[in-house]
C-alpha cells in the first residue's frame, strides 16, 4: 500500500529551507505516521527581482509568495511554508492560512562590518519602510541605503564594505546559526508576525487543515489583560484581583502596592520605568506579552495607575491587535479622582467647574507644549508636572487663570507618605514637590476632618468610626505548626472548651486542627468568642460560637453573656503580649479555669514616619498597639489628639501614660 505523500513547497533560499525544517518538528506529530514528506523549492518575484526597493508603494503584496501560491492552486503542492510577515492580505481565493507557529525572537538586529565600532557607523543597509522609519528617528545622521538578497548575500555586501551596518531580523540570523554576528538588538516593534512561520494550504483540504489546527498558535494563545492598579490596594476592584490571583504571569510596573507584590510573588516580571533613569524599553514589554501569551498563559500587564490616562494603553493595544492576540482591559481609579476625594473636592460641578480636562505637564520630547485651557473651560488635572511646576504656573497665568486660583496637590497618592496640600496658583512654583503627583486647578474643596488613625490589624468592624487611616502598629505571626498541634493534643481532652480572643486565634487553631485531623475534633466543646469579628471568623470555618461578646468590649463584654452552665476549664489560644494573669484572675470570678497558651506572636511592624494626611483621633485595639505606638512616636505623648481604646485593658494602658483616653462605645 502506498504511503500518503505531502508535498511542501518553499522558496529555495537557505533561510526558507531552514524554516521548512523548523516547521517539520511541529508538523510530524500531527500527521499520519506513515506520511511521506517531499520538499520542493522554487523562486518567487522577490527572489528573481533584486532591484526593486521593498519600500516601493507599488510593490505587489504577493512579491515573496506568488509562485508558491500558484503551485498550491494547481495541485502540485499541498502545503507552503512562509515567513508570516510576507503573506499577502488577503490570501488568494482558494487558499487558507492553516496554522501560525509561535514566534521566535521578533526583534530586529544590527550587524556591523567586522572591525567597525558602533560609533563609526555612517551607512546602513535596510530593506523595509518600517525599519527605515525607525532608523531615521533614532539615528538621523545615518545614511540609509536599500539592500536586497539572501541573508548570506547581505552579509557579503556588508563585509565587502558596501555598508557599515545592516539591519536583519534576529530570528533569521538565529535560524541560520549566525546570531554571533549581532552587535545589538534595536529598540522598536518590528513588522507584525516577524518571527512566526505561516502554513498555507488549499481551502478545501479539510483533513490537512484539521490536522494543522492542533499546532496553530492562534488556537492555543492565552489572554492578555491590560490592568490598571492604584497605589492604594484598597481601591483595586474585585475584577482586577480576580485576574491577579489566577494569572500565570504578571508583567508589572515599578509603583505597585506591597500587597500586590505579595499576591504575584513567583509569577512576576518587573518592567518598571523610571523618569530619567534606565528603564525597560516598551518594545521589550511587548515582546514579553507576546511570548508569554503564545505559551497559552493568562498574562496580566499590570500598570501603576490607569493605563489609558497618560499610560501605554494605546501602544500596547496597537501591538497586541497587530499580532492578533486577545485582550481585556481593566481600568483603575486615576490619580485625579483619588486626590480630589482625599481633599474633599468635586472634580466637576454644575455651576463652577462644569468640565474637567486632563493635561500632561511633561509633553513628549521635542513636541511643542499645547495651549492650556483657561478657567472658562472648567477645572484642570495636571499629570507628570512636578519637574515643570514653575513653568506650568506661568503657562496657567498666561491662559487667564488668576493668581489666587485654588490648586490641590496630591503627592504620592496611596503610599504611606501621601500628602494633600492646598495652594494658590501664585505659590505653585515655590512648593517642594514629591513625585508622583497630580495638580487639580480650579476645584474648591471641603476639608476632610476628624480622620482616625487605626492602629490594629483588622479595620473591617471599625469602618463606621472613620474615615480611617489604617496604620497597623503590630503584625501577628503564628508559632510553628507542630507546637500548636501538640498544645491542642495535650489540652483538648482536659478542657470544657476554647475562648478565642481574636480572629487570628481562630486561624491559628484551625490550622493546627487540620494538622491533627479536622474541625470535628472540637465536637462537644464550648466555643466562646470575645467579639463579633471573632464570631464571624468561626462561622467562616463552619464553627458556631456558643456565646460571644455582642460588641467590642472584649472579655468584659463576654463575661456578661455567660451563665453557670459555661463554667469549667477553657483553653485560651492567645499571643505573647496578652495580659494572661489578668485574664486568668478575671475569669476565675466567673468559675472559669482559663488556661492561656501562646499560639501566635504579636510583634511591631516596620518603623515608618506617621502619615502626612491630617488626623485628629487615634484608635488602639490592644495594649500592645499602645506600647508600640508610643515607643515609635514618643512625641505623640503631647499631641492634641483624641485617644480611643477598645476594651478596658487597652484603656488602662493609655491611662497609665496619663492620657485622657476614652472607651470606644
Amino acid at each position: 500500500m502506498d504511503r500518503p505523500k505531502l508535498v511542501i513547497a518553499a522558496r529555495e533560499s537557505p533561510l526558507a529551507i531552514a524554516q521548512v525544517y523548523e516547521a517539520l518538528d511541529a508538523l510530524r506529530p500531527v500527521l499520519p505516521e506513515a506520511t511521506q514528506l517531499a520538499i520542493e523549492t522554487c523562486t518567487t518575484p522577490g527572489d528573481r527581482d533584486l532591484t526593486t526597493s521593498l519600500a516601493d508603494p507599488k510593490l505587489a503584496t504577493d512579491f515573496f509568495t506568488r509562485d508558491l501560491d500558484q503551485r498550491l492552486l494547481a495541485g502540485t503542492a499541498d502545503l507552503t511554508i512562509h515567513s508570516a510577515k510576507d503573506l499577502p492580505n488577503p490570501l488568494p481565493p482558494g487558499l487558507a492560512l492553516a496554522a501560525l507557529l509561535p514566534a521566535r525572537d521578533i526583534r530586529d538586529a544590527l550587524v556591523l562590518r567586522p572591525g567597525l565600532a558602533f560609533d563609526q557607523v555612517r551607512t546602513v543597509g535596510s530593506s523595509s519602510p518600517k525599519r527605515n522609519e525607525e532608523l531615521a528617528r533614532l539615528f538621523p545622521s545615518w545614511e540609509l541605503k536599500p539592500i536586497r538578497g539572501t541573508i548570506q548575500a547581505r552579509l557579503a555586501q556588508l563585509d565587502a564594505g558596501t555598508y557599515d551596518a545592516v539591519v536583519i531580523a534576529a530570528c533569521a540570523l538565529e535560524r541560520l546559526h549566525l546570531a554571533g554576528r549581532i552587535e545589538r538588538y534595536l529598540p522598536w516593534d518590528p513588522t507584525p508576525n516577524q518571527g512566526r512561520l505561516a502554513l498555507v494550504v488549499r481551502e478545501g483540504d479539510k483533513d490537512l487543515r484539521d490536522a494543522l489546527r492542533k499546532i496553530d498558535v492562534r488556537e492555543h494563545t492565552g489572554l492578555v489583560v491590560l490592568l490598571g492598579c492604584p497605589a492604594d490596594f484598597a481601591l483595586i476592584p474585585q475584577r482586577a484581583l480576580h485576574y491577579l490571583k489566577y494569572a500565570d504571569v504578571v508583567v508589572h510596573d515599578r509603583l505597585i502596592p506591597d500587597e500586590v507584590t505579595a499576591l504575584i510573588r513567583g509569577k512576576s516580571i518587573p518592567v518598571g520605568k523610571t523618569g530619567g533613569a534606565p528603564s525597560t524599553p516598551q518594545s521589550d514589554i511587548h515582546r514579553h506579552l507576546l511570548h508569554q501569551a503564545e505559551q497559552g498563559k493568562l498574562v496580566v500587564r499590570l500598570h501603576g495607575g490607569d493605563p489609558g490616562i497618560y499610560g501605554r494603553l494605546n501602544e500596547e493595544l496597537d501591538f497586541l491587535s497587530a499580532w492578533n492576540l486577545r485582550v481585556d482591559i481593566v481600568p483603575s481609579v486615576t490619580a485625579a479622582q483619588v486626590a480630589a476625594a482625599h481633599a474633599g473636592a468635586p472634580l466637576t460641578h454644575r455651576g463652577e467647574g462644569h468640565r474637567l480636562t486632563l493635561i500632561s505637564g511633561n509633553p513628549p520630547g521635542g513636541a511643542p507644549a499645547p495651549a492650556i485651557p483657561g478657567p472658562e473651560i472648567g477645572n484642570l488635572a495636571v499629570y507628570m508636572g512636578v519637574g515643570n511646576a514653575a513653568t506650568l504656573q506661568t503657562r496657567f497665568r498666561n491662559a487667564g487663570w488668576p493668581p489666587n486660583a485654588p490648586v490641590i496637590v496630591g503627592e504620592r497618592l496611596g503610599h504611606p507618605d501621601e500628602r494633600i496640600r492646598h495652594s494658590a496658583l501664585a505659590d505653585l512654583g515655590t512648593l517642594d514637590l514629591q513625585s508622583p503627583a497630580v495638580f487639580i486647578v480650579g476645584a474648591k474643596h471641603h476639608p476632610i476632618e476628624h480622620r482616625l488613625l487605626f492602629t490594629g490589624t483588622d479595620p473591617e468592624h471599625f469602618l463606621k468610626y472613620g474615615p480611617l487611616l489604617h496604620w497597623p502598629m503590630i503584625e501577628l505571626k503564628p508559632i510553628d505548626l507542630a507546637t500548636r498541634a501538640d498544645l491542642l493534643r495535650r489540652h483538648l481532652p482536659q478542657v470544657r472548651g476554647l475562648i478565642f480572643p481574636s480572629r487570628y486565634a481562630v486561624h491559628a487553631v484551625v490550622e493546627a486542627l487540620l494538622e491533627l485531623g479536622d474541625t470535628r475534633l472540637l465536637a462537644g466543646k464550648r466555643l466562646l468568642a470575645v467579639g463579633p469579628s471573632t464570631q464571624e471568623e468561626l462561622a467562616r470555618f463552619g464553627l458556631k460560637a456558643d456565646a460571644s461578646a455582642p460588641n467590642l468590649g472584649g472579655i468584659e463584654s463576654l463575661v456578661k453573656e455567660l451563665d453557670p452552665a459555661d463554667r469549667g476549664a477553657y483553653l485560651y489560644p492567645c499571643s505573647n503580649e496578652s495580659p494572661k494573669s489578668d485574664r486568668v484572675a478575671r475569669m476565675r470570678d466567673f468559675g472559669i479555669d482559663l488556661r492561656p497558651e501562646e499560639f501566635y506572636r504579636n510583634q511591631p511592624t516596620e518603623i515608618r514616619p506617621l502619615p502626612r494626611l491630617a488626623f485628629s483621633r487615634v484608635l488602639f485595639t490592644s495594649s500592645s498597639t499602645v506600647h508600640a505606638y508610643f515607643a515609635r512616636y514618643p512625641d505623640e505623648q503631647h499631641a492634641p489628639r483624641t485617644w480611643i481604646a477598645v476594651g478596658p485593658s487597652t484603656l488602662k494602658a493609655l491611662q497609665q501614660r496619663n492620657l485622657a483616653a476614652q472607651l470606644l462605645g
